[in-house]
């Protein structure tokens, strides 16, 4: 976050999804996790319960799940929130996959790639994928 406090921040992400479940919001909620993304991840399942088909979530559960090098768990997500999306999203979704596809394959080696194919271009990853969400507000 820009102010370094990312504990505030996603303390205040979680109250406001809370309150008002929002999609934009919830695209941010990965860049609240600072150096630990398992309390998150953990937040977020639980909010998947919830919301199973909810392409957002599942954006920013993969996002999460890159950060904590949990490449697995990271490419279900994404191909995931990939089947939900339009075919704009899909072809700004598809780097991230396919990246996510190498590093489990390398055992984790594919992590710069990540970086680079999805974690590095997330604003234009995000901004596309924002158009062919069919995440809905509550």
């Amino acid at each position: 976050m820009a102010l370094n406090r990312p504990q505030e921040a996603r303390k205040i992400v979680e109250e406001a999804l809370a309150q008002n479940w929002d999609a934009r919001l919830l695209r941010r909620y990965p860049d609240t996790a600072g150096g630990d993304a398992l309390p998150l991840i953990q937040k977020a399942e639980a909010w998947q319960k919830d919301r199973p088909d909810d392409a957002d979530l599942l954006f920013a559960l993969g996002r999460l799940c890159l950060h904590q090098q949990l490449w697995g768990k990271a490419q279900s997500f994404l191909e995931r929130a990939l089947k939900l999306a339009d075919n704009d999203a899909e072809d700004s979704l598809a780097p991230c996959v396919g990246a996510s596809s190498r590093a489990v394959g390398g055992h984790g080696e594919g992590e710069p790639a990540l970086s680079r194919e999805c974690v590095g271009d997330e604003h234009r990853v995000r901004s596309l994928f924002a158009l062919g969400s069919n995440a809905k507000s509550v």
